[in-house]
């Protein structure tokens, strides 16, 4: 859960720097970052996806339980009542890609939130940095 926690405040840090440099409303620039921080929410749930590093499990990647933890992270923020409908919505979009390539949704760039489109670009950025 610490590697989870830890990953989640870094991507969250870099996305609202993006968004804030783009120009976004203070409101966008918040969602974005609470986007970030809580997109992997539902994943404190499945310790066992992840190995003695700390890294996921590469079999797991392309399994249809962890495609669904976006929308799996959305129903828990609902469920707590404590959050904007639009919050949920891009954490469910986190995944997607530009070109409709990506998960649960298939959802293109145009069909995403820009906030939701900033996490998942921060996201790949991290990723390929770390």
């Amino acid at each position: 859960v610490r590697a989870i926690s830890e990953r989640s405040a870094c991507l969250s840090c870099l996305s609202t720097s993006i968004a804030s440099s783009m120009g976004m409303d203070s409101d966008s620039v918040l969602r974005t970052g609470m986007t970030a921080l809580l997109s992997d929410i539902s994943m404190g749930h499945h310790g066992d996806w992840f190995d003695e590093r700390k890294f996921l499990r590469a079999e797991l990647v392309k399994s249809e339980e962890y495609r669904n933890h976006p929308v799996e992270s959305g129903r828990m923020l609902h469920a707590l009542g404590a959050f904007e409908d639009q919050l949920v919505e891009c954490v469910s979009q986190t995944h997607e890609l530009a070109d409709g390539s990506g998960y649960p949704y298939g959802l293109k760039a145009d069909a995403t939130a820009m906030e939701s489109r900033i996490v998942s670009m921060s996201e790949i950025y991290l990723a390929l940095s770390s």
